[in-house]
Formats: structure tokens, C-alpha cells, sequence
């Protein structure tokens, strides 16, 4: 594979990752910790960036099927977390924060509206832009994600140019901050999604019963995902490090107003159209994304009621939107406890796989037995027998040297 490949496929799984949450937890983190952020990334780094990447890589794995992950658990326990998974990331969570970070900065450029309006306004035009997902990958890893990362370079780089403001951390244990901060962003749940929509432009991730293939497959999304993961810290540590050193400017700011608070102290006049030009390209990108995964797995899940994708999606944007109007500290403390239970089960689910996917034969029934057994499930997983029965049909397709 072309480096140009990895590094295009890299800058998608940024794009597609880098939403609302991603803005306002780093900027907090810098608010809240002073000269002690560095220690917060550190903490905010291993939940925020490396257990994305593992997700990613656990589930290419599983030719890119986060489902199929999921179902190591069990037929209905693997159902179930993969519907609440899909709440979190879609409608309930991820795509209503966008929207609030959106209004949080645009109401600096239009004082008028209200959030009932602007929530209507942005859920038509996120459906308007997910119905026809066909573009998203390779208009991610060629346009959106330069075009984001520039802009934050911008003003990260203007923040270092001027005095600096810094108040006394407020925060006690600065590294579980960042870690319990890197978990809210949801992204080791969003990484899990956004691999099937990746999954169009990474045909090598079937391997069948190849299993020399597969070392090369680890390797290939391992690349693809410390690219990623490089953008995504690079990205943290400036949102961290300009807010830190501008920490008395922002105490007292509401969460989805930091942006542009911190862009209008740096910049001046013309800052708060900075802040809604990232919160534009990264709101709307992240909450195409979602929406168009969540439509396309409802459709999926719920195929015997012969609904369209357009209507599935229509009710996304829809839920988002009204979720929206709780605002971004009541929607975060509605899903805290439900992301604190469910991450350590991806969290060792995807190691679990990943280490008995490299030890065990790709054809081997064994495989779904033993992580079944290692969550307290069955040896005889139905979901993962049509797994392997798919497999087996795919080895003896195989051409024999």
C-alpha cells in the first residue's frame, strides 16, 4: 500500500474521529489544569488516542465489522451493546454535541437565534449532506482534514504569539482528569463505526483463512491508525496547551462557548469567525459521519421493516436534534455513567481479540470459543459459527498454489 494511502486513510480516521468532544475536552483540560496540563494529557492521550487505534485495529480485524467484534459476546449481549453503542455515537451523545458546540459558536455571529431554530437548521442540513455518504472517506482524507488541521494550526500558533494569562489549576489529580476526559469523548466507540465506512477504501482487510495475511493487515491499519493518532495528539496538545496559558481568560466560560472565547481574546475582531469556521467543518463532518453509520446500521438491524435509508436517517437527525436542546452539560451527565460501563468491555474485548486473532488460525472455530469463554459466554457462539462458516467458504474459494 502507497504511503500516500496511509497517510489519505490516516487523515479520514482523524477527520471523521476529531468531532464536538474533541474540541471542548482539551480546551477544559487546559482550562481547568494550568501548568499542569501536560500531566492531563498524558492521561487524556491513552483514552482519547490509544484505545481509539486499538478499537480501529481490533476492529479491522474482523474485515472491518464492528458488529461481528461485538458479537465475541454473545448473540444477545453483543446485539444489545452494539444498539447502545450506536445510541451514544449517534443520536443520544455525539451528534447532538456537535450541534450544541455549533450554536455555542455561532451565537456570537448571529446573537438572535435560539437553539430550538439553529437545532432545526442543523439537523436539515446534516441529513441534507449524510444521504449520499458515497464521498466521505476519500473527501475526508483529501480535503476536510488538511483543510481542519490548518486552521487549528492557525490559531493554536497565534495563541503562542501573545502574552499569555494563566490562572492556579483548580484540579487536584490532573491525570485521571485527562483520562476520565479522554473516556467522554467516546472516540474508542466512534472508532469501532467509522471503520466500516473506511472499510470502502481498505479491500485488503478481508483475509479469509490467510493467516499469514494477516500480520500484514495488522500492520497496515497499525500505520493507518498511528497516523490518525499523530494528528489527533498534535491537535489535543495545542487545544490543551492554548488554553492553559490563557486559563484566566476562560474561567467562568460555558463549555461550548470556549472556542470562541479563546480565538476572540487571540485574534481580535475576526476570531469568532475563526472558531465557527472549525466548529463548521468539524461539527458537520463528524455529524455526517455518525448519522449516515447510524442510518445504515438501523437499516441493517431492523431490515424486516423495510424502511428506507433516508427515513432512518431523517429519524436521526431528528433525535439528535432535539437531544440537542438539553445543552452539552446535562447531555454529558445523562451518558457519563452509561460510557464509564461500557468502555472496559471494549476496552478488553478488542485486546482479547486482537491477541487470539494473531495466536489462533483465522479458520479455526476455536477462536469464538475462547473469547466467548473469556467473557462467560458460550463455546458454541452462533454468531461467530456463521462467521466461521463464511470463512471456511471463502478459504476453499481461495486459489491453490
Amino acid at each position: 500500500m502507497k504511503r500516500e494511502t496511509i497517510v489519505s486513510l490516516g487523515l479520514a480516521m482523524f477527520t471523521m474521529l476529531f468531532g464536538a468532544g474533541n474540541i471542548v475536552f482539551p480546551l477544559m483540560l487546559g482550562k481547568n489544569c494550568g501548568s499542569q496540563v501536560w500531566i492531563a494529557l498524558i492521561g487524556f492521550a491513552l483514552t482519547a488516542v490509544a484505545l481509539p487505534v486499538l478499537g480501529f485495529v481490533a476492529t479491522v480485524m474482523c474485515d472491518g465489522d464492528f458488529s461481528r467484534l461485538l458479537g465475541y459476546l454473545g448473540k444477545i449481549p453483543g446485539t444489545v451493546m452494539v444498539f447502545l453503542i450506536m445510541l451514544l455515537i449517534g443520536p443520544l451523545c455525539a451528534i447532538p454535541r456537535c450541534i450544541i458546540l455549533s450554536y455555542g459558536t455561532f451565537k456570537s455571529l448571529m446573537p438572535s437565534i435560539n437553539i430550538f431554530v439553529f437545532s432545526l437548521c442543523s439537523s436539515g442540513v446534516i441529513f441534507a449532506c449524510a444521504y449520499q455518504p458515497s464521498f466521505i472517506v476519500k473527501a475526508f482524507g483529501r480535503f476536510f482534514g488538511p483543510l481542519k488541521l490548518c486552521l487549528i494550526g492557525f490559531l493554536v500558533f497565534k495563541c503562542f504569539a501573545v502574552p499569555a494569562a494563566v490562572s492556579t489549576s483548580t484540579v487536584a489529580f490532573p491525570f485521571i482528569e485527562g483520562m476520565v476526559a479522554g473516556y467522554e469523548t467516546m472516540d474508542l466507540l466512534a472508532a469501532l463505526v467509522i471503520t466500516g465506512l473506511m472499510a470502502i477504501s481498505m479491500p485488503w482487510i478481508i483475509y479469509g483463512s490467510n493467516q499469514a495475511a494477516l500480520g500484514g493487515i495488522v500492520k497496515k491499519s497499525t500505520m493507518i491508525g498511528c497516523v490518525g493518532g499523530l494528528a489527533l495528539s498534535l491537535v489535543y496538545a495545542g487545544f490543551a496547551f492554548s488554553a492553559a496559558r490563557f486559563s484566566g481568560v476562560l474561567q467562568g466560560v460555558r463549555s461550548d462557548e470556549l472556542l470562541t472565547v479563546l480565538a476572540t481574546h487571540v485574534l481580535g475582531g475576526y476570531g469568532h469567525w475563526v472558531a465557527g469556521v472549525i466548529v463548521l467543518v468539524t461539527c458537520l463532518t463528524t455529524a455526517m459521519v455518525l448519522s449516515a453509520a447510524v442510518a445504515r446500521y438501523f437499516v441493517h438491524a431492523f431490515r424486516k421493516m423495510e424502511w428506507s435509508y433516508g427515513r432512518y436517517l431523517m429519524g436521526t437527525c431528528f433525535l439528535a436534534g432535539i437531544m440537542s436542546l438539553v445543552g452539552f452539560d446535562g447531555l454529558m451527565h445523562v451518558v457519563e455513567p452509561v460510557v464509564l460501563i461500557v468502555y472496559p468491555v471494549v476496552i478488553l474485548l478488542a485486546l482479547a481479540v486482537i491477541m487470539l486473532k494473531l495466536r489462533v488460525p483465522a479458520k479455526s472455530t476455536t477462536e469464538s470459543g475462547m473469547v466467548g469463554k473469556f467473557f462467560g459466554g458460550t463455546a458454541h457462539n452462533p454468531v461467530m459459527e456463521r462467521v466461521a462458516a463464511a470463512r471456511k467458504a471463502v478459504a476453499r474459494a481461495e486459489p491453490r498454489t
